[in-house]
């Protein structure tokens, strides 16, 4: 699943994902994600979140995520560096942060490193 508020990034990030093979649901904002992952959770592997976004944001989105299911990793990104509030995310075991924007490659390597890790 990739979240953000910006359609041009969903855009672009979509065809990146399915380049590397990935089927992506996305979501244009919090809420709407949450309304996803509640019928959909089963079927979702990994969410790669925007920080900010207007309403419900990146921090209040990871503890919903986390409260419907542990089972999904979380990749936060954001195209400001890291802050307080990423740091906290990381800190509540958030899987990873990538800095927008990103390359094909990074994108790869971040979402394989944290699929590594799921199965260890």
């Amino acid at each position: 699943m990739f979240v953000d508020d910006e359609k041009r990034v969903i855009e672009s990030v979509k065809e990146m994902l399915k380049e590397l093979g990935y089927k992506v649901i996305s979501a244009e904002s919090g809420e709407e994600a949450v309304f996803i992952l509640r019928e959909n959770h089963h079927d979702i592997d990994l969410a790669i979140i925007d920080m900010i976004m207007p309403g419900m944001g990146g921090y209040e989105l990871y503890k919903e995520i986390k409260e419907i299911t542990t089972d999904i990793k979380v990749l936060l990104s954001s195209g400001y560096s890291k802050n307080s509030h990423t740091e906290d995310i990381l800190e509540l075991g958030c899987d990873g942060f990538m800095q927008k924007p990103f390359t094909l490659l990074q994108l790869s390597q971040t979402i394989r490193s944290i699929i590594d890790e799921k199965e260890k």
